[in-house]
C-alpha cells in the first residue's frame, strides 16, 4: 500500500500493530491507545454489521466532539458505511432535510448537548424518514433501542466480515458527505473519498509537520473539515494524539495545554483573539505550542505577531480550500514570515493545480482579480446524487469552479479577495468586503469586521460595515478614509456586542443582509 493508498483505518490498523501503546485519544486522564481505538471500532462495527448495516449505507453523526464521534465515525467506515456529519447547532428542519436527502439509514444522536436532546428531536418526528431504521444513543438505549456504548460491549473486535469490508475499500470509495454550509439555497453535500482523505496529509503537512509525538487539541467541530479531516482524522493518519474538547472556552483551552503540554492547536483567528483576552494569561504555559493552522477569516498582521510573542507558537500556518476539496488547495510554507502568513494563504499544494480565471475564461495576469480554479486530487467525487451540480462547479477538464476572488502575486502566492457574488459595486467600481475588511481589521480596537451591500438611489448599492469594536463609528469611518479610496469606505458602521457566526467562527453574512 502506498502513502495515497487505503484509508484512515488502514493508518489506524498500522500504529495498532505497530505502536500499541501509543496514545491516539486522551481527554483529561483518560487515555486510549491505538490498539484500544482499533477494538473499540472494530466492536461498534461489528455491531453494526449485526444490526444489518450495508456497505455504502448512510450513517449520520450528531454528536459533539469526543471519543465517541471518533469511534462512531471508524466504525462506519470499517462497516463500509458512508459517514454523513450533522451541525450540532442545526435545526430539526435543516437535519430533517440532510437526512432525506441522503436517506440516512442510520443515526448515532447525543441525547444531551447545548441544552438539546437530539434523541428526542428525531423521535418527536421519526416517521417522516422512513429510511431512518436505527435510531442509536450515545450511551442509554432510545427505547429499547441500540446504543452506541452496547453496540462496542456486545460487538466482535475479530468479525472477520469486517476484515472483509476493510480489504474492499479503494481511494476512490466515498468516505463521506460533507454538506456545505447552505448561505444561498439548499445545501449540497459533496462526496469525500478514503484516498482524499489520507492524501491530505501527505500533502499537506510539509506544512503542518504533525509528528507521532505531537498532541492536537482540537476544538473546532468535528462535523466540519477543519475539526473532522484536519483535526482528528489528520492526527491519527500521522500516529500521534488527539484531544479534544466539545465547545470553545478560552479558559479551558488554556488550562488544557498547560496542563497536557499540546503541541498543535488550530482554528479560526476569533480562537486565538479570545486566548489573547483573557485577563490571567500569564498564568498559564502556553510554551508547548509549537504550530497553529489558521484561516477561514481575514488574519490580521497583528494577530499572526501575538500568537508567535504573546501566545509563544513557534509556527503560524495559514491556508485554502472548500469542502468540495476536502479543505485542500493551498498553504504557507514553515519559511513564511508573518506578514506573508497574514496576507496570503500560500501556494498549491502538491497534487493540487489552480488558476485565476477572468470573467471571459482567460488565466489572470499577476495580481489580477479573478476567481479561483482548483483541480487534484482533493476534490470531491461530485454533490451527492446530484449530476446537475456538479456539472455546474466542476467542468469538462478537471476544475472546480469556487465562486472565490483571489490573485495571484509574482511569488504565485494567494490574495484573497472575497467571494464572487459578494462584489459590491459602487457607481460602477468594483468593491471587495474582504479588502475593507481587512483595514477595518487592523484599527487597534476593532476585534471582527463584516461588510455588506446596501441598496443605494444614487450609486446602485455602498458598502456598510459591521463590527465588533470599542471605538465610536465615526472614528471607524475615519480610519477608513484615510486608508481606502472614497467609495471603498463604508458609508455606514453599525458596531455590535457579536457578529453571527457558524459553530466555526466564520461570520454569517447572510443574516446581516437580512437585517
Amino acid at each position: 500500500m502506498t502513502a495515497w493508498d487505503g484509508s484512515v483505518l488502514h493508518r489506524i490498523e498500522h500504529f495498532a500493530n505497530t505502536a500499541p501503546d501509543s496514545a491516539a485519544y486522551r481527554q483529561d486522564d483518560e487515555v486510549v491507545t491505538y490498539a484500544q481505538l482499533r477494538e473499540r471500532a472494530r466492536r461498534a462495527a461489528s455491531g453494526m454489521l449485526a444490526l444489518g448495516i450495508e456497505e455504502e449505507d448512510r450513517v449520520a453523526i450528531w454528536l459533539p466532539n469526543g471519543l465517541d464521534w471518533i469511534v462512531t465515525g471508524l466504525a462506519a467506515h470499517y462497516a463500509g458505511a458512508i459517514v454523513v456529519p450533522l451541525n450540532t447547532r442545526y435545526t430539526m428542519d435543516e437535519v430533517g432535510y440532510i437526512l432525506k436527502r441522503t436517506r440516512a439509514r442510520a443515526l448515532v444522536a447525543s441525547a444531551g448537548f447545548l441544552g438539546r436532546d437530539y434523541l428526542a428531536d428525531i423521535q418527536a418526528v421519526r416517521a417522516e424518514f422512513p429510511a431512518l431504521e436505527f435510531l442509536i444513543g450515545q450511551i442509554d438505549a432510545e427505547k429499547g433501542g441500540p446504543s452506541l456504548a452496547g453496540l462496542v460491549q456486545r460487538g466482535d473486535a475479530d468479525d472477520a466480515a469486517i476484515d472483509a469490508r476493510l480489504e474492499r475499500i479503494q481511494p476512490d470509495d466515498t468516505s463521506d458527505i460533507m454538506f456545505t454550509s447552505g448561505t444561498t439555497g439548499y445545501p449540497k453535500g459533496a462526496m469525500i473519498s478514503h484516498g482524499a482523505s489520507v492524501g491530505i496529509v501527505w500533502s499537506g503537512n510539509h506544512c503542518m509537520m504533525i509528528e507521532a509525538s505531537d498532541r492536537q487539541l482540537v476544538v473546532t467541530p468535528f462535523f466540519h473539515m477543519f475539526g473532522y479531516k484536519y483535526g482528528w482524522s489528520y492526527t491519527l493518519v500521522l500516529g500521534a494524539c488527539v484531544m479534544s474538547e466539545p465547545v470553545f472556552d478560552a479558559r479551558r483551552v488554556a488550562s488544557v495545554i498547560t496542563e497536557h503540554s499540546v503541541t498543535v492547536f488550530s482554528g479560526p483567528p476569533t480562537l486565538f483573539h479570545s486566548l489573547l483576552a483573557l485577563p490571567d494569561l500569564d498564568s498559564f504555559d502556553l510554551t508547548s505550542l509549537r504550530f497553529s493552522l489558521t484561516g477561514a477569516a481575514n488574519v490580521p498582521p497583528e494577530l499572526v505577531h501575538a500568537m508567535k510573542t504573546v501566545l509563544g507558537i513557534d509556527r503560524v500556518g495559514n491556508g485554502y480550500g472548500l469542502t468540495e476539496s476536502t479543505a485542500t488547495g493551498t498553504f504557507t510554507s514553515p519559511d513564511d514570515g508573518i506578514e506573508t502568513v497574514a496576507t496570503s494563504p500560500g501556494t498549491p499544494v502538491p497534487g493540487m493545480e489552480m488558476r485565476i480565471i477572468a470573467a471571459d475564461g482567460s488565466t489572470c495576469a499577476p495580481d489580477e482579480a479573478g476567481e479561483i480554479l482548483l483541480r487534484g486530487f482533493a476534490l470531491m467525487k461530485g454533490y451527492f446524487e446530484d449530476p446537475e451540480a456538479t456539472a455546474e462547479a466542476i467542468d469538462g477538464n478537471g476544475w472546480l469552479h469556487t465562486g472565490d476572488l483571489a490573485s495571484v502575486d509574482s511569488a504565485g502566492r494567494l490574495h484573497m479577495i472575497g467571494r464572487l457574488k459578494e462584489v459590491i459595486i459602487v457607481g460602477g467600481f468594483n468593491v471587495y468586503p474582504a479588502e475593507v475588511e481587512r483595514v477595518l481589521g487592523e484599527h487597534p480596537h476593532v476585534s471582527a469586521a463584516a461588510v455588506i451591500g446596501m441598496p443605494d438611489d444614487r450609486l446602485g448599492e455602498v458598502p456598510i460595515a459591521y463590527v465588533e469594536a470599542t471605538a465610536q463609528p465615526d472614528e471607524i469611518v475615519a480610519w477608513c478614509a484615510g486608508r481606502l479610496a472614497n467609495f471603498k469606505v463604508p458609508r455606514r458602521v453599525v458596531v455590535v456586542q457579536s457578529l453571527p457566526r457558524t459553530a466555526l467562527g466564520k461570520i454569517r453574512k447572510v443574516e446581516l443582509v437580512d437585517l
